[in-house]
C-alpha cells in the first residue's frame, strides 16, 4: 500500500512547468447544463484571431497563451455569443460562462454542426454516428458493423485483435450477453445516438479484468422537458421460427431523466457439431445436432437520475435479464470406424435433454458531487447484483453392432442436477481532479464474492435413481478484490498530450469442497500501468501509441471441483487450481484524413487459460477441463478505410492480419502452434431515392484459414443483404435482412490431445431470413446524463 503515495508524489513533482499561462472555464446553457463542443477563441485586441478550441463533453475548455490583452468569444449555434475582454499575467480560471438562447431559436428546430466521421482522443477513437449513411435508420448494430476495429458475427459484436469485447451505453455497462445483449442493442434507434468510443487499450479507470477492448454507445443531447419511445417487433426465421418484441422510453423533465428498455424473445434454433476423433486403429466421428429453445428470454433496464443542484446529482439503476432454456439432442450419434478396414466397429447413439432457467438481478446507486466550477468532481457507486443459474440434465445412450442391434448391457443414463447463486457487492469511488498543468484522476475500488454451487448426479441405468457421491460436491468460493488507480493527461500544446496511468488490484480467494473436504486459497498482488501519447501534427494526419497490462481472472463455475457426464464418453469437470492470466498490449495508431486508420499492434498471454479436452486413447473416454495451457504472441495490422466520396454510397473497408505463435504449457497436447491470420471485410450502404427513404446495404466478410491458440482452424464467410424502408415521415421502419446467405460460417478446428487428432465442425444456425418493424414517436430531444457503475467486472465472470 506504500506505493500509491509514491505514485501520487510521481505525477506531481514531475509535472514540467510552462512558459504560457493558462485559461480555462466552463461553458452552461442558461439551465446550467454543460454545453459540448461550443467554439472558443481568443483574439488580440485588433481582432487577429491566435488560439481556439472547443469545449469538451462537459462544457469545460482550456486555452494556452503569453500575458497580454485578449478578447475571448465563445459562441454555439441557436446561442448569443458571449465576448470577453481578459488581461492575462498569470493562468486564469473564469469559473462558469452561461450562454443563452438566441432570440431568434426556433422551439422545434434543431441544428448541429457537422464533425469529422472519424476522431482520435488521447485514450480512444470516436466514431461520430450522425456523420454516416448507417445512422439513417436502423439500430445500434447496423452502427457497429461499420466503425473501425468492429465487426458483427453471429450477431456476437468482435473487436479485431481482442479476445473478447466489452459494452457500455452512456458509460454504463451493460450485463448482457449473447441474444439478450443482440436484442437490447436492436432496440436502441441509430438516430438517437451520437457517437461510438472505441477504447481498444482501456487506461486505467477501467478493472484490468480480461484481454478485451471496450465500446462506449454514446446518446446524443437534446433539451429538458422531451421524451422519446419506441416500440419495435422482429420475425426469424432461422432452421425454426424466432419472435422478439422490444419497446423503449426516454423522458427528461426539469431536473428528473427517466429511461426504460424491456425485450422478450421466444423461439430456437438448430445448433450442430460435428467432431472426429483419430485413434491409432479407430476413427470416432461424432454428429449432435441440437434444438435450443428460448421459451421465455426477458431482459428489461430501468434508470432515473435526479439532477438536486447544479453541484449534487444522483440515481439509480435496476436490471433483469432471464433466461428459459431447453436444449433438447434427441439423435447424438458416434460412429466407431475400423480404419483398417473402413468398416463401422460399433455405433453409440445417445439423447439428452436439458432445462435451465438463469435469473439476473442488478441494482446500483450512484451519485456525483462537482466540487468546484472547472471540472473538479468526486463521484461514487454502490452495486448489488445475485446471479442464479438452476439447471437439470437428464441422458441415456447405448451401444449398436453395425447392424442395427444393440450391445447388451451397454445401456446407460444419468440425471445431473445444478445449481449455482453468485452474491456481489462493491463500492467504487471516482475523482476527477484537474490542476493548472495536468489532469489528475484517481479512486478505488472494493468488490466482495460469493458463489455457491451444488452439483448431483444420480444414475438412472435402472431406472431409480441412485446418488453417485463421487460426482456430487458442494463448493463455495469466496473472493474480495481490492483496487486503486491514478491516471494524470496533458495537453502540451495544440498537436501533443499524453496521458499515463497505474492500477493496483490485490485479489483474495478461497475455495472450499464439501465433498473432497479440501480448501483452496490465494493471495496475489499486480500493478497494471497504462500510457498514452498523441501527436496530432494536422487535421489530415493522426499518430498515437498506447500501452496497457491486464488481467483474466476464472469465470466462477471454472473453479469448482464438479463433474458433469453428458454420455459415458464425455465428462465436463471443473478445475479449483485455475491460475489467472496475464496479458500485455501495444498498439500504434494512424489516422489519415479521418477515413483512413491504421493499427499495427503486438499482445503477450502468459498462462492462458480455457476447457481443454483430454482425451484417453485406450477408452475413447473425454474429459473437458479448464487449466492454464498456453502462452500466446501476436503482432498484427489492422487497415481500416471509409469511401464516401459519391452521393448515396458508404463503403467500410477492413482487412486484418496478424502472425499468431502459441507455446503450450500441458505435455498432452501439441506443443506449440503458429501462423498468419487474415480477415477482410466490406460494408456497404446505398440510398436508393431521393428522399432517401428507401437505403440497402451489402456487407461480405473472409475468414482465410490460419490459427488460434494451440488450434489450426478453417476458413469461413459470409454475405449479408438488407433493405430498410420508411414510412410516415420516418417514424415507422421496416427492415428486411438476409444473414450468411451461402452458409459460410462454419469453422473447422484442429488439434491433438494425447497424440489423437481431434476436429470439430460447430454450426450455429447463422443463415436467416429476419423481418422487423418499429416505430418511434416523440418529441424526438433526448438527454440524459452518463454514469459508470461499479462492479461491471463480477459479473462478467457468471457468464451473462
Amino acid at each position: 500500500m506504500k506505493v500509491f503515495p509514491l505514485v501520487f508524489m510521481f505525477f506531481l513533482v514531475t509535472n514540467l512547468a510552462h512558459s504560457q499561462a493558462e485559461i480555462k472555464g466552463v461553458v452552461n446553457d442558461s439551465s446550467q447544463v454543460a454545453i459540448a463542443y461550443a467554439n472558443v477563441v481568443l483574439s488580440k485586441a485588433n481582432g487577429e484571431a491566435i488560439s481556439g478550441t472547443v469545449t469538451d463533453e462537459n462544457g469545460r475548455f482550456k486555452i494556452q497563451a503569453i500575458s497580454g490583452d485578449y478578447k475571448l468569444s465563445i459562441s454555439y449555434i441557436g446561442y448569443e455569443t458571449n465576448t470577453k475582454n481578459i488581461t492575462l499575467a498569470e493562468s486564469l480560471d473564469l469559473g462558469v460562462i452561461t450562454l443563452y438562447p438566441s432570440r431568434n431559436e426556433l422551439d422545434e428546430v434543431v441544428i448541429s454542426s457537422r464533425k469529422n466521421l472519424i476522431e482520435k482522443k488521447v485514450d480512444r477513437l470516436v466514431f461520430n454516428v450522425e456523420n454516416s449513411i448507417s445512422a439513417s435508420g436502423g439500430d445500434v448494430t447496423d452502427i457497429l458493423k461499420v466503425a473501425p476495429y468492429l465487426r458483427l458475427k453471429n450477431d456476437e459484436i468482435i473487436m479485431l485483435g481482442k479476445s473478447n469485447m466489452r459494452v457500455l451505453v452512456d458509460g454504463n455497462f451493460i450485463n448482457l450477453s449473447g441474444d439478450d445483449l443482440t436484442n437490447y442493442l436492436k432496440s436502441i434507434p441509430s438516430e438517437e445516438i451520437k457517437k461510438i468510443e472505441i477504447i481498444t487499450n482501456p487506461p486505467a479507470k477501467y478493472e484490468a479484468e480480461g484481454n478485451s477492448g471496450l465500446i462506449n454507445i454514446i446518446y446524443k443531447k437534446g433539451v429538458r422537458n422531451s421524451w422519446r419511445s419506441s416500440v419495435r417487433g422482429t420475425y426469424t426465421q432461422y432452421t425454426y421460427p424466432d419472435g422478439n418484441i422490444a419497446g423503449s422510453f426516454r423522458y427528461r423533465k426539469n431536473k428528473t431523466s427517466l429511461y426504460v428498455n424491456g425485450s422478450y424473445d421466444k423461439g430456437s434454433k438448430q445448433i450442430t457439431d460435428t467432431n472426429e476423433f483419430e485413434f491409432e486403429d479407430q476413427l470416432w466421428d461424432s454428429e449432435n445436432p441440437r434444438r435450443v429453445f428460448y421459451d421465455n428470454s426477458v431482459s428489461a433496464r430501468i434508470a432515473l437520475d435526479y439532477q438536486w443542484n447544479d453541484k449534487l446529482a444522483s440515481g439509480f439503476q435496476y436490471q433483469l435479464g432471464y433466461d428459459d432454456t431447453r436444449i433438447e439432442n434427441k439423435n447424438d450419434r458416434t460412429n466407431i470406424i475400423n480404419k483398417a478396414t473402413s468398416a463401422i466397429d460399433s455405433i453409440v447413439v445417445s439423447q439428452s435433454k436439458i432445462t435451465q432457467s438463469s435469473p439476473l438481478h442488478s441494482l446500483n446507486f450512484h451519485s456525483s458531487y462537482q466540487l468546484d466550477s472547472i471540472g473538479k468532481n468526486i463521484s461514487i457507486n454502490l452495486d448489488y447484483f445475485t446471479f442464479i443459474d438452476n439447471s437439470s440434465r437428464v441422458y441415456n445412450s447405448s451401444n449398436f453392432f453395425d447392424n442395427g442391434q444393440e450391445t447388451p448391457n451397454s445401456f446407460n443414463a444419468g440425471k445431473n442436477d445444478g445449481r449455482q447463486n453468485v452474491d456481489n457487492y462493491s463500492f467504487k469511488a471516482d475523482v476527477e481532479y484537474p490542476l493548472e498543468k495536468i489532469d489528475l484522476n484517481f479512486g478505488g475500488k472494493l468488490s466482495f464474492i460469493n458463489t455457491n454451487n451444488d452439483v448431483s448426479f444420480f444414475d438412472t441405468t435402472s431406472g431409480a435413481p441412485i446418488l453417485d457421491i463421487n460426482q456430487t460436491n458442494q463448493f463455495e468460493y469466496r473472493e474480495t478484490n481490492t483496487a486503486l488507480y491514478v491516471s494524470a493527461s496533458k495537453s502540451f500544446n495544440d498537436k501533443w498530450s499524453a496521458k499515463v496511468g497505474l492500477r493496483f488490484e490485490n485479489t483474495t480467494t478461497e475455495g472450499v469442497s464439501r465433498q473432497l473436504n479440501q480448501t483452496n486459497e490465494n493471495d496475489y498482488l499486480k500493478l497494471f500501468p497504462s500510457a498514452y501519447i498523441n501527436y496530432v501534427p494536422s487535421e489530415d494526419h493522426i499518430f498515437s501509441l498506447s500501452y496497457n497490462k491486464r488481467i483474466s481472472r476464472p469465470a466462477f463455475e471454472y473453479l469448482n471441483p464438479f463433474r458433469i457426464t453428458q454420455n459415458p464418453y464425455l465428462l465436463i469437470e471443473g478445475n479449483p487450481f485455475l491460475q489467472p492470466s496475464f496479458s500485455d498490449n501495444l498498439e500504434f495508431t494512424y489516422i489519415h484524413k479521418q477515413n483512413w486508420v491504421s493499427s499495427l499492434y503486438f499482445s503477450q498471454i502468459k498462462d492462458g487459460f480455457g476447457q481443454i479436452l483430454s482425451v484417453d486413447n485406450q477408452t475413447g473416454v473425454r474429459s473437458v477441463v479448464p487449466q492454464n495451457y498456453y502462452d500466446s504472441y501476436t503482432v498484427g495490422l489492422t487497415e481500416s478505410y471509409t469511401f464516401n466520396k459519391l452521393k448515396g454510397w458508404e463503403s467500410v473497408n477492413t482487412l486484418n492480419i496478424n502472425y499468431r505463435y502459441t507455446e503450450a504449457l500441458l505435455s498432452f497436447i501439441n506443443d506449440k502452434r503458429n501462423g498468419v491470420n487474415t480477415y477482410i471485410s466490406t460494408s456497404n450502404s446505398f440510398v436508393l431515392n431521393d428522399n432517401r427513404t428507401i437505403i440497402s446495404s451489402i456487407d461480405a466478410w473472409y475468414n482465410f484459414a490460419g490459427v488460434y491458440d494451440i488450434y489450426k482452424t478453417s476458413s469461413s464467410s459470409s454475405v449479408d443483404v438488407s433493405f430498410k424502408f420508411f414510412f410516415l415521415k420516418r417514424d415507422l421502419q421496416l427492415t428486411i435482412t438476409g444473414s450468411d446467405l451461402f452458409k459460410g460460417q462454419i469453422t473447422e478446428v484442429t488439434a491433438f490431445s494425447n497424440g489423437v487428432r481431434t476436429t470439430y465442425e460447430n454450426y450455429y444456425d447463422s443463415r436467416r431470413l429476419r423481418v422487423s418493424l418499429r416505430y418511434s414517436f416523440g418529441n424526438k430531444k433526448i438527454r440524459v446524463n452518463r454514469k459508470d457503475f461499479g462492479n461491471e467486472d463480477e459479473k462478467e465472470r457468471t457468464g451473462n
